[in-house]
Order: C-alpha cells, then sequence, then structure tokens
C-alpha cells in the first residue's frame, strides 16, 4: 500500500467509527436494559413459584398435623393430589381398623408364641 491509499482508508475508518460509534452505544445499551428485563421478569417468576410451592407445602403439612393428632384414618384423596391409591378401593374395603391392629389368627397346628417373660422362663 502506497501512502495515499493508507490515507484514504485511515480516514474512511474514522468517519465509519465516528458516524457508527452513537448507534453501537445505543445498541449496546438498549440489549443489556432487555437482558435486565428479562432477568427481572424470571427472578419474579421463581418468586411467585416458590410462594405457591411453600403454601402447597404449608398446607400438607397441617393437613398431616392433623391427621397424626387426631389419630384418625387420612381423609380421600383429593382429584389434584399427586398420590393416589393405585391398588384400588377392594383391597382398602375388605380390611376394617380392628382387622389391621389385631394380631393373626392362629392356624392349627401351629404354635403360638408366649406372651410374657415369665412364660419364656416356664417354658425353659
Amino acid at each position: 500500500m502506497d501512502a495515499a491509499m493508507l490515507e484514504h482508508v485511515v480516514s474512511m475508518v474514522a468517519i465509519v467509527m465516528t458516524m457508527g460509534m452513537p448507534i453501537g452505544i445505543t445498541f449496546v445499551v438498549k440489549h443489556f436494559k432487555y437482558k435486565h428485563r428479562e432477568f427481572d421478569a424470571e427472578l419474579e417468576a421463581r418468586k411467585l413459584l416458590s410462594e405457591r410451592d411453600r403454601v402447597e407445602l404449608e398446607k400438607r403439612i397441617e393437613r398431616l398435623e392433623t391427621i397424626v393428632m387426631s389419630g384418625a384414618r387420612p381423609p380421600a384423596a383429593e382429584p389434584g393430589a399427586r398420590f393416589t391409591n393405585v391398588a384400588g378401593p377392594a383391597l382398602g374395603a375388605a380390611r376394617s381398623d380392628a382387622d389391621l391392629f389385631s394380631s393373626p389368627p392362629d392356624r392349627p397346628g401351629t404354635e403360638t408364641a408366649p406372651a410374657t417373660p415369665r412364660a419364656l422362663r416356664e417354658k425353659a
């Protein structure tokens, strides 16, 4: 390159940089404002989601506390509940509370274990 050509290239680059700099600065400012707004919206959405999850968790804990304190059976599953009775009502309907807390019936020919330590000592 000769000196005249280099002088023209330098002047053209200076003109393009002078005219393009405000456009570039504007683009960078708008771009980062957009990213900042996007980040704020995502943060707000996460906050609302975590708040909703916290409220649902508190409701579950309260429901479990009332069940444990009352000693009652849990209520039937709600339509929106996450866990459902997969086995169906046939298994649950066949047993009652008394059946669940009683000992199994004795079979003929089987020996039952002694219930007290005294009976264990007498057997030995």
